[in-house]
């Protein structure tokens, strides 16, 4: 079982255009692709710094050289792009075929951007840095109006960029990675041109230099079995985990990388280290000492990755209750026990909050928040070699930088017999880091280490009142419960119910700040919900406050059972395991992908409770008693 990384160098004889979508230069049309990200592989250049304009570097993206080898490949070594095992479909992946569940159609090889560090001959002038070119009206032979063209001119004729990236794929042993190497070294030396504008003689290749590494994967070595394992990822690409979408052809990214995500890219790895199917269901028959993880596979929950600062703790969602007041300040509203004026004006939840506004909230808590580039590129027409109609697509990447994403490992539902074989398999993998992670299929260094441990504190105002905020969004309800078109009468009820089902009838909830949102459309029809009709998920969103208050007379210990949910993520309630099941290939909102995850009472030094002399209490409303005080899709309520 080898880890195989294919080094490439190439230098490409200027003029190069590979087109940047974000606005670099005024009054250019056509600027040269450049990236903030620098990866720790280039060991001769510094890392960049995300925000660092001095660490912009020009590159090409790997979505071209991922396109260009394709295409090389495909035509050296033939084959129908409709029939599995097509060589370019089995090294690159192709789109899902049309008559499946949307099933993805995976490539064994991933690409990193090749990166150029700088120009080799001539240097720059001012008089090189831009180039003209015109469009010619064919009645007057003379330039048609309003079609001048300015290209920057990143590598001038005469210069020639170094550039270097990777392609990465496991294999069984060293024979099988030099022969997928040597495909790859087959495809690149078949492509003569790279970037735009090749047919007039832009982006040329002057060489190619390849080098092979291989690393061997360990076989799982059982020590102890823990019961959680933090994890810390270093991003070493660009990554896009697609949020839910509001067009067809845009992918904005989370910085947030689920549970979900990362316990999918582990089962791509594992398949693809097999040589089973990538789309193969992980279970039992992985082959010798990894059958036990494989065996339990569906049981591991991971939880959401946060982006943290390097060094520093894994951060908390900043909750729904906070309002800003004069671009100052921030309260935490959640204590307030009825409807409020602060310091005479109406409270600012964040869902009115503008850019500006959610930049300070942000500084203001000490959030990170990472930076990001939109790639917008285009899919081409074979046939033609223009770009294809309809197929303009563009990713939001995040820049990882120097930041961290902390996630755990939670073994709890695995037999206690298993945890010692499951950990090894898993620490053997994670040695090798992670692979395959969203959109640009990124990889990512993982360091595991030992948990921290969690448990519910009291809270020192009232002992028997609990805030509960959660950290991932949450399946607490369903259409079948009627909360249809954020009706609040029926949202109330049903978020009522679902924390009385689910402490058993010892938690009373007495109002809530909440934001909800739907999850569906064709992908998770097809994927998940194929032989039902059409049912969208209502998830609860992350940052939503619950104030709970324990009923007197509960027959459950609150404090334990706080302590248990926070540990191991909230269970679903009963409606909506009936509404939605609890399988995972039905229902990917589950506690094993790290949704459910919650905080109790979360109280933060920077956003107190409003003090009593800005607050304005106003007289419960007829229809407080029914939990209803809007603010925009922000609900916040109490029950009389």
């Amino acid at each position: 079982m080898k880890l195989v990384t294919l080094n490439v160098d190439l230098k490409i004889n200027g003029p190069i255009l590979s087109r940047d979508s974000s606005p670099q230069l005024a009054g250019v049309d056509s600027p040269m692709f450049r990236t903030l990200h620098r990866p720790e592989w280039l060991a001769e250049t510094p890392v960049g710094q995300p925000g660092a304009h001095s660490a912009e570097t020009y590159a090409l993206p790997f979505s071209h050289i991922k396109g260009r080898l394709k295409w090389a490949i495909a035509e050296l070594f033939g084959g129908d792009k409709a029939v599995d095992g097509d060589k370019a479909v089995e090294l690159f992946g192709d789109k899902s075929p049309a008559a499946t569940a949307d099933d993805p159609w995976r490539g064994r090889v991933g690409v990193s951007d090749f990166y150029g560090p700088g120009t080799e001959g001539s240097a720059v002038s001012l008089d090189d840095s831009m180039l003209v070119n015109v469009a010619i009206d064919h009645e007057r032979k003379a330039v048609k109006k309003g079609a001048v063209h300015i290209i920057e001119n990143a590598f001038p004729t005469g210069s020639t960029a170094a550039l270097s990236g990777q392609f990465y794929f496991f294999a069984a042993d060293r024979d099988e990675g030099k022969q997928v190497c040597e495909e790859l070294e087959q495809g690149l030396r078949w492509t003569a041109n790279y970037g735009a504008l090749r047919t007039v003689g832009f982006g040329r290749v002057a060489s190619i230099e390849t080098k092979m590494d291989v690393i061997d994967i360990p076989e799982p070595v059982v020590a102890g079995g823990e019961e959680f394992l933090d994890l810390t990822l270093h991003f070493r690409d660009p990554f896009c985990i697609a949020k839910r979408r509001i067009s067809d052809n845009t992918f904005e990214s989370s910085e947030v990388v689920p549970g979900g995500a990362i316990k999918g890219a582990i089962a791509s790895m594992l398949n693809a280290i097999f040589g089973r199917g990538l789309n193969t269901k992980i279970d039992g028959s992985l082959p010798g000492a990894w059958a036990i993880l494989g065996k339990n596979f569906s049981r591991l929950r991971i939880l959401h990755a946060e982006p943290s600062p390097k060094g520093g703790p894994r951060e908390q969602t900043m909750p729904l209750s906070l309002v800003l007041v004069d671009k100052k300040s921030l309260f935490d509203a959640a204590a307030v026990t009825s409807p409020f004026l602060l310091r005479g004006m109406a409270p600012k939840f964040s869902v009115d909050w503008k850019d500006d506004e959610k930049d300070f909230a942000n500084n203001f808590m000490k959030k990170v928040k990472p930076k990001f580039e939109l790639r917008v590129r285009t899919a081409i027409d074979v046939n033609s070699w223009r770009a294809a109609e309809h197929e303009l697509f563009a990713y939001q990447v995040i820049l990882p930088g120097i930041l961290e994403w902390r996630t755990a490992l939670d073994l709890s539902r695995v037999d206690k017999d298993d945890r010692a074989g499951v950990t090894a398999c898993l620490k053997s993998l994670f040695s090798v880091g992670l692979y395959g992670i969203g959109k640009t299929k990124a990889r990512a260094s993982v360091t595991p280490s030992d948990h921290s441990p969690v448990e519910a504190q009291l809270n020192p105002g009232d002992p028997r009142t609990w805030f509960v905020t959660l950290q991932t969004p949450a399946l607490l309800a369903s259409f079948h419960d009627g909360a249809i078109g954020m009706d609040t009468d029926a949202m109330a009820k049903a978020y009522a119910d679902a924390w009385s089902d689910l402490s058993n009838k010892a938690l009373k909830l007495k109002r809530y700040y909440s934001h909800e949102s739907l999850a569906g459309g064709g992908y998770i029809k097809k994927r998940f919900r194929t032989a039902d009709a059409y049912n969208p998920f209502l998830l609860t969103d992350a940052g939503s406050v619950f104030v709970l208050e324990s009923e007197v007379g509960g027959k459950e210990d609150v404090p334990a059972l706080l302590t248990k949910w926070m540990k191991y993520g909230l269970p679903l309630p009963k409606k909506v395991k009936q509404a939605y099941g609890e399988a995972w290939d039905r229902n990917p909102y589950l506690p094993e992908n790290g949704y459910g995850e919650i905080a109790v009472n979360l109280f933060y030094d920077a956003a107190p409770k409003p003090p009593d002399n800005d607050l304005t209490l106003i007289e419960s409303p007829p229809w407080w008693s029914a939990m209803e005080t809007r603010n925009d899709n922000i609900v916040s309520g109490g029950i009389a």
